[in-house]
This record gives structure tokens, C-alpha cells and sequence, in this order.
């Protein structure tokens, strides 16, 4: 009597091994896709929990600075009065940290009349400020700079007023 042979192997199929390498690979390219395009994969980032809350670097301020002057209200303009011709469009507005580091720089807007006065005119600026000291002190062209604590800064909007 012979041996009984063993039954004939059976090769295996190979569809479901290249199904799954296929997707492995395509999970493989998204997620490479992803990284590239969300600006990952070079430095390592501290992950952010839902405690944490993420602030911005800078601050968005909006101001202005008002002077006596002669009002035209059929126009809508103003004419600063002697003394203050100094402060005019495009006079730079500089903040500086209580180290004296300039943190914010730009210029003045274009004079509006005051709507609350008769006798005075409106120079607004917007300009945004580094986040981090604790004081600001905000100066127009060679005039005297005023100081804001953080927390006045961050209330946002900043009135300078020269004269009586």
C-alpha cells in the first residue's frame, strides 16, 4: 500500500492581500497629502487641547487723535488751528513698549469734522500692536506720547486729544 499523498496545495489568492496593500498605500498618500498641504510634517507643533485656547501675536487697534480746529460743515472739512499743523494726514503714529521697542507704526487718516463739536477735528489711525507688554505709549509725529496699560490697549479703541 502506498502512502496516502497529501492533498494538492493550494495556492492562495491574492486579491485580498493587493486590496488591502492598495488601500494601506492610498491611506498612506492622503495622509501625506494632508501633511503637505496643512504645512506639517517639518517641525513638531505642541498639540492644542480644548483647554487651551490659541491667541494671536498682534492686536488690531483703531484710534484717533483730535485737535482744535476751524470746522467747514457744508464741505466736511476742517482746518487744524496754528499751533497743531503738525498733526495732518499721513503723520506717523508710533507704539512703543515699556522698553521703548516700537510694537505698532502707522499713519493718520485723513481729517473728518468732529460730529460731537463744533470746533475740532478727527485724525483716525488703524494699526495693529505686538501682544505681550504690559504698557503702550502711543506718540503723533514730535508730539508727546500717551501711555495704555494692556488691558486699555485691548479694549481697542484708543482717543489722543490735544488742546483744551
Amino acid at each position: 500500500m502506498r502512502p496516502a499523498e497529501p492533498p494538492p496545495r493550494r495556492r492562495p489568492n491574492p486579491v485580498p492581500l493587493l486590496v488591502t496593500v492598495g488601500v494601506v498605500a492610498a491611506l498612506g498618500g492622503i495622509a501625506a497629502l494632508v501633511l503637505t498641504l496643512s504645512g506639517g510634517g517639518g517641525t513638531a507643533r505642541p498639540a492644542v487641547t480644548p483647554s487651551q485656547t490659541q491667541t494671536p501675536s498682534t492686536w488690531a487697534i483703531a484710534g484717533a487723535i483730535t485737535v482744535p480746529a476751524t470746522v467747514d460743515r457744508s464741505t466736511e472739512s476742517c482746518t487744524v488751528e496754528s499751533g497743531y499743523d503738525d498733526v495732518s494726514a499721513g503723520t506717523p503714529v508710533t507704539v512703543t513698549d515699556e522698553h521703548g521697542t516700537t510694537v505698532g507704526a502707522a499713519t493718520l487718516d485723513d481729517g473728518i469734522p468732529d460730529p460731537l463739536t463744533s470746533d475740532r477735528c478727527v485724525f483716525p489711525f488703524h494699526l495693529e500692536v505686538k501682544l505681550g507688554p504690559s504698557f503702550y505709549k502711543f506718540e503723533v509725529g514730535r508730539r508727546g506720547g500717551v501711555t495704555y496699560t494692556a488691558e486699555q490697549v485691548r479694549a481697542g479703541n484708543i482717543q489722543l486729544r490735544l488742546g483744551d
